[in-house]
């Protein structure tokens, strides 16, 4: 399995964009400390959110590629589940998150995604008030994006106070 080193290395060498990069740096982040809520390996944790877009750049156009061609890039330089979590993370492939891997990056995807879009104060008023509507309302095309995060916080409650505390909401 690649370190974190190596990985930021390989994101950078294929991912240009540094607001993508610097996502993906988010995600990742958010992943270790939902692994260390959950119990899992933070470094595996770490990696898959970290390299979860590496083939952004090839299937932007094509979506129902993106994390597959991924898989690619990323055989056996990280774990199986790892992959299948990368593959999943994207509805428009049509693979199900049925890990807590896959569904926890589906979650840090989304949440980072939303909170660059509507703003760290609304997405931390709608979430810590349970008042979603209003980002519904206000941002209709990022709807999916926000049941996403909603269904999993539900599922996690945990997740909320802790983000919370580490200064992420």
């Amino acid at each position: 399995m690649v370190g974190r080193t190596e990985a930021l290395a390989l994101l950078e060498k294929e991912v240009k964009e540094e607001k993508r990069v610097a996502h993906a740096q988010a995600v990742a982040a958010l992943m270790v400390l939902l692994a260390d809520l959950l119990n899992a390996d933070p470094e595996e944790w770490y990696l898959t959110g970290l390299l979860h877009d590496i083939d952004l750049p090839e299937t932007i156009n094509h979506l129902e590629q993106h994390g597959i061609v991924a898989r690619e890039k990323l055989r056996g330089l990280v774990p199986p589940e790892v992959i299948e979590a990368i593959m999943a993370h994207d509805p428009h492939t049509g693979i199900p998150a049925t890990t807590t891997l896959a569904k926890a990056l589906v979650f840090a995807d989304n949440f980072i995604n939303l909170q660059a879009s509507v703003g760290q104060d609304l997405l931390k008023a709608a979430i810590l008030n349970n008042e979603w509507r209003s980002l519904h309302e206000r941002w209709p095309k990022k709807r999916e994006q926000i049941a996403l995060v909603q269904k999993y916080l539900s599922e996690w409650p945990v997740v909320i106070r802790e983000m919370e505390q580490a200064g992420i909401l």
